[in-house]
C-alpha cells in the first residue's frame, strides 16, 4: 500500500521547488495509472494549510483557490 504524504502535494504543486518534476510525475501517475492506494486528510489539510501560509510563502495561495483546484483534480480521477 502507498500512503501518500504532504511533502509530495507540496512540491507537485509548488513549480518552484526542484523537486517538483518528479512530485508531479508521481502524483500524476496515482490519478492517471492504477487507483490511488490511500490520501490521508492529514496530508490533504496539511497541504493546504502549508500552501496557504503567508509565513512560507511569499505569494500563498488563496485557501480557497488551492482547495477547489486540488479537489478538481481528485475529482478527475475515474479509480
Amino acid at each position: 500500500m502507498i500512503l501518500l504524504e504532504v511533502n509530495l502535494l507540496v512540491y507537485a504543486s509548488a513549480a518552484s521547488s526542484r523537486r517538483h518534476g518528479p512530485a508531479r510525475q508521481c502524483w500524476e501517475s496515482q490519478l492517471n495509472g492504477s487507483p490511488m492506494n490511500s490520501l490521508s486528510w492529514v496530508a490533504v489539510l496539511g497541504f493546504i494549510r502549508l500552501l496557504t501560509n503567508p509565513g512560507i510563502y511569499r505569494h500563498p495561495y488563496p485557501a480557497d483557490e488551492i482547495s477547489v483546484k486540488f479537489a478538481n483534480q481528485i475529482g478527475k480521477n475515474d479509480n
